[in-house]
């Protein structure tokens, strides 16, 4: 079995950029940059450029997120022993949970000063400090835009042990088809019940289950049978893959994004692990990739913390800069926040990762 880890972190650099690509994406995404760079140049096939964070990136993060998981955990399995539950559970919340709360609070913060959103109430705060919100239709992305993957990524890691025990007691082909069976009756029950597609529906995480327990897939598959990723089968598959993500995309039908979303996380497989069979090249040239993995490994905070600090800066170029020079201060904006972001993870995020390695 290859080498997992070094120094506590993983051995794949190709990991932190791929982090490094969905991160910056959202970010992109979120700003409009390919819709304002398109209408200044003049090129307005420019803006396309911001569906693949609006489209693409989240799944993309959900993929690696059932990898890195089940890499974490790859130790296990080789040793043929059981899933150590409360030490994931604690390990998972120590991760997750502080540098979360951060955000929370700073983006009622800013939403209390820039005055850009209404104050939340009592019950939406806790619905968002209990990870609760991905469940409601008000609450959904209401302090801050993007913390309702945060709720459904607890909930794949609250499930993976039922994935894990199933890989162990029986394969891991069982175990993923367990997972196809629970996604497959999630999306089944919503249409035959005819359930209105609100968006905690439409991303209830029993939906996208299978999708992310297919990068739990290709971890296994890439540390026990490596091969398999060279053989005439894995080529098939990814032809298959790639077909039904260009039919699903010419098609539409009623409620057909609880497919697509699914299809949206499966169709980075093929590419994830291409990518990281780049490794070696990466390495080689890992001293021209140092903002990319800056990125990359603080990609987390510049997730939480760039909608808010968005609003921040629109707040202070549209009160305190003069007009003249509010695409500078727009220029300036997109290089800062990254930094801060890179600041938040290791004035916070570190500390509380080697908390998380004390206390397990």
């Amino acid at each position: 079995m290859n080498q997992l880890k070094t120094n506590g972190r993983s051995v794949f650099i190709t990991i932190d950029i791929a982090r490094f690509f969905a991160a910056f994406s959202v970010y992109w995404y979120h700003q409009h940059l390919g819709y304002l760079l398109g209408s200044i140049l003049h090129l307005t096939w420019f803006g396309v450029t911001d569906s693949f964070g609006s489209v693409y990136a989240v799944p993309l993060f959900f993929l690696i997120s059932g990898f890195c998981i089940h890499l974490s955990n790859i130790r296990y399995i080789n040793e043929n022993r059981k899933l150590p539950i409360k030490s994931y559970y604690q390990k998972r919340l120590w991760r997750i949970y502080p540098p979360y709360i951060i955000a929370v609070l700073f983006s009622i913060t800013v939403n209390v000063i820039t005055k850009y959103k209404a104050p939340p109430q009592l019950s939406d705060v806790g619905s968002h400090l209990f990870l609760l919100h991905s469940f409601s239709v008000a609450d959904f992305n209401s302090i801050n835009l993007v913390l309702w993957t945060i709720a459904v990524e607890v909930c794949f890691y609250l499930m993976y042990p039922i994935f894990y025990y199933f890989r162990q007691k029986y394969s891991l082909l069982i175990g993923l088809g367990s997972a196809f069976i629970i996604s497959a009756i999630s999306i089944t029950s919503i249409y035959i019940f005819d359930v209105r597609v609100t968006l905690p529906v439409r991303y209830l995480f029993l939906n996208l289950w299978f999708a992310w327990c297919v990068g739990a897939w290709l971890c296994d598959q890439y540390y026990f049978q490596k091969e398999y990723y060279k053989t005439s089968h894995w080529r098939i598959l990814s032809s298959i893959i790639f077909i039904t993500f260009v039919l699903t995309e010419s098609f539409h039908w009623q409620k057909e994004n609880l497919i697509k979303d699914s299809i949206h996380v499966i169709i980075w497989a093929p590419v994830f692990i291409w990518f990281i069979g780049k490794e070696a090249l990466f390495q080689r040239n890992r001293r021209y990739l140092r903002i990319p993995l800056a990125i990359g490994t603080s990609s987390y905070s510049l997730y939480l913390l760039h909608e808010p600090l968005i609003e921040v800066k629109n707040f202070i170029i549209n009160n305190y800069l003069p007009e003249n020079i509010h695409l500078l201060g727009m220029i300036a904006g997109l290089f800062i926040i990254p930094i801060i972001a890179y600041v938040n993870y290791k004035l916070f995020e570190l500390p509380f990762a080697a908390y998380k390695k004390k206390s397990v």
